[in-house]
């Protein structure tokens, strides 16, 4: 049975405590953390990692290194939307090492992530998108649409110019 965990968004902190209360259970497999203020993971979520499969982090203050002391062995899918992720590479090194089993990431709204519909360069997404791939070649989603890995499995790769 999938157990999900979704903490109030209507407090900006959430203690280990009460997040853990409001887990209620021992075995989760989704947690959402959206909406709380975040700058770093709780200590709880860090001592849980390896048994989280579905992570939701929209909408807090975590940057490209808030992996840094992380890992997330069977975590398969990951949404950063509207963060403060502003360089990709950053990221995208130490998501390839602590999410190896990432088939869905979602980055909408970062200031480093050039989505098509928020900064109109539907090509630069594109080049982007498949930088993303050469980093993740497990990954089957990039905010919600498949990849060229599942598309074309042996498409051309371009590099990506962001910072």
């Amino acid at each position: 049975m999938i157990h999900s965990a979704c903490a109030s968004r209507s407090h900006s902190t959430v203690s280990a405590p009460e997040l853990l209360a409001r887990i209620g259970c021992e075995d989760f497999k989704v947690v959402d953390l959206s909406e709380l203020n975040l700058y770093n993971l709780p200590d709880v979520i860090l001592d849980k990692s390896d048994k989280i499969e579905h992570l939701i982090l929209d909408e807090n203050h975590l940057t490209e290194e808030f992996l840094e002391d992380a890992c997330f062995p069977n975590l398969k899918s990951l949404s950063l939307n509207s963060n403060n992720i502003k360089n990709i590479r950053v990221f995208l090194q130490f998501i390839s090492w602590k999410c190896p089993k990432l088939v869905f990431l979602s980055l909408i709204g970062n200031p480093g992530w050039p989505h098509p519909i928020l900064c109109n360069n539907a090509k630069l997404y594109q080049n982007c998108v498949k930088t993303v791939c050469k980093f993740l070649p497990k990954l089957q989603f990039v905010d919600s649409m498949p990849t060229p890995n599942v598309q074309n499995s042996s498409c051309h790769v371009p590099e990506c110019r962001i910072a």
